[in-house]
Order: structure tokens, then sequence, then C-alpha cells
């Protein structure tokens, strides 16, 4: 048996659209929990936290968020609305000098952002994944974490720079990197 439903929208019973289907087939999610955090506008210190925000642009019409994340300038922490399964990602143009190494983690806060640390994912050290960036060579280089992960709601996720070096980024904010992500479900 074949039968086709047709509709234009799909929402909750307290009127909240969950879906929205247009002419041509499109289907969105307008409240689907997800974030874009662009530009570094400062160098990251030593075992520094990243602050995310362009302020060369209004804030909003770069760097957004949807479906109940919180973003808190002041100490780099956002706030997941949600428990389920996440894809995240970080790419930031760094230098650091020649022959440094550096790490940068995805902290979460459910273990109170623990200072212990070892290689790949491990919740009970206060740390969601870290990844070593050798500097072979004096420039630029671009660093990329991404990957799927648990989270919950509530918990605070923070960028964090895990070295005693510090790290230059582009002094054009907007260059600096992007930490984007969204709810698979």
């Amino acid at each position: 048996m074949t039968s086709t439903l047709k509709v234009q929208n799909i929402a909750h019973t307290g009127g909240t659209t969950g879906l929205t289907l247009d002419s041509s087939g499109v289907v969105s999610q307008p409240a689907r929990p997800s974030f874009i955090l662009l530009g570094i506008p400062n160098d990251i210190g030593s075992q520094a936290t990243v602050i995310w925000g362009q302020s060369s642009f209004t804030p909003g019409t770069q760097s957004q968020l949807n479906g109940g994340f919180a973003y808190d300038a002041s100490n780099g922490y956002l706030t997941v609305p949600k428990t389920g399964l996440y894809q995240l990602n970080i790419v930031m143009k760094v230098r650091t000098p020649a022959s440094s190494e550096v790490y940068f983690k995805l902290e979460g806060s459910t273990d109170n952002f623990s200072t212990n640390y070892s290689y790949f994912a491990n919740s009970s050290n206060g740390y969601i994944w870290i990844h070593e960036f050798p500097q072979t060579t004096a420039g630029w280089q671009t660093v990329t974490i991404a990957g799927v992960t648990n989270l919950t709601a509530n918990e605070k996720l923070r960028v964090k720079q895990h070295t005693s070096l510090s790290v230059t980024v582009p002094g054009d904010d907007h260059n600096g990197g992007y930490w984007t992500g969204f709810y698979i479900g």
C-alpha cells in the first residue's frame, strides 16, 4: 500500500514548528540546535581558553546560535541545549615558534574541567578530544579538529590550548578560525 502525506509543516502540540517542507521538497528544521562561532580576536596565551567572536562584525550576523545554544564570550564557554549526539568542527589558523608542539583540547564541564589528560577521548580526565600539532617550520598552520561525540544538556564546552606557549592568531580576527556544531539526534 502506498500513500502520500501532504503537509507543509509538522508542529508540536504546543504550536512550535519542527519541520517545514517547501514546494520544491526541501526540508527545514528551524529549531535544530546548531552554532557557528567565527573569529579569534586575540592571541591564545599559555594554557588559555580560546575566546571566539568577531569584534569587526555585528554579533548575530556572522557568528550564530540556534536551537538553545548559548555562548559566553567572557570565558569561552558554550552551553549545550539538549542531550544527544553532536557533530563538532574546530578550525584555527595559528603560529608558534618553529620546532614547538601545541595541544588543543575540547573540554566538557561534566567533571569540572579536570586538568588531567591523555590521548583520545576520556571524559573522566576532563576533555572530549585532544590533538597535538607539531610546528616544524616557522609560519602559519591550520589546525583542524572534527568529530562526533555525545553531549549532555546544560554541559559547558570550551576549546583550550594546553601548552606553556603563547599561540599567535591573525591580527584580522575574522581569519582566526571557527567552531561549528549541530545536533544529530
